[in-house]
């Protein structure tokens, strides 16, 4: 039994990491701004020629940020977890009023987990949805957007990276433990290389 949830697991994982590395490198498949960049540069003259900004949107093109990574590659996942999510709730609840006082603690540890992968959803969503907002703000209205602007968007996206550990830590006692062992391991090491460092210094 273990060794076929192993399996699957691993063969989730890689699943996961081939799908990932194809979509990360579909603008090298030619979805890209490249074709214009080279126009634009063959256009103009040599003596008048500016360079172009080197800028994430100069290089990657709208259509793919929008339709591919937006709508495609966030929005259809994320309202399927959704759907998921709102169908474990409502299992849980129905299981939790019919279960037996013995049971229900483990209903609760079970809801407690989905509670917290529900939070790492939310999080997810409200990092990097305004900055794919920005991006169709962009493009479908042409509204010309300061990059400054997009550096709170920017900055929101990639603290979603960050979040996710502490809330792991926080919300999942495996993990939360794991944590405080590691730095009670820490705080020992710190202790015992301060004495051998004293007693070096002593003799």
């Amino acid at each position: 039994m273990l060794s076929e949830t192993l399996r699957r697991t691993w063969l989730a994982v890689s699943v996961c990491w081939i799908l990932s590395c194809l979509l990360g490198f579909t603008p090298l498949f030619g979805w890209n701004n490249y074709s214009s960049l080279t126009s634009d540069s063959t256009n103009t003259s040599s003596s008048s020629f500016i360079s172009t900004p080197c800028t994430f949107l100069s290089v990657i093109s709208l259509p793919f940020m929008v339709y591919f990574n937006f709508l495609g590659c966030v929005m259809a996942p994320l309202l399927v977890m959704t759907l998921l999510y709102v169908r474990i709730f409502w299992n849980l609840q129905g299981r939790l009023k019919e279960s037996c006082p013995q049971a229900q603690a483990s209903l609760l540890r079970e809801r407690r987990l989905a509670c917290s992968l529900a939070l790492v959803l939310i999080l997810f969503a409200s990092c990097w949805i305004p900055l794919h907002l920005m991006n169709c703000l962009l493009m479908l209205s042409k509204i010309t957007i300061l990059t400054r602007s997009y550096f709170p968007g920017i900055l929101l996206s990639h603290a979603n990276s960050a979040i996710n550990p502490v809330v792991y830590a926080y919300r999942i006692p495996k993990i939360q433990g794991t944590h405080g062992s590691a730095g009670a391991n820490h705080f020992l090491c710190q202790q015992l290389q301060n004495k051998c460092a004293s007693s070096l210094w002593g003799s």
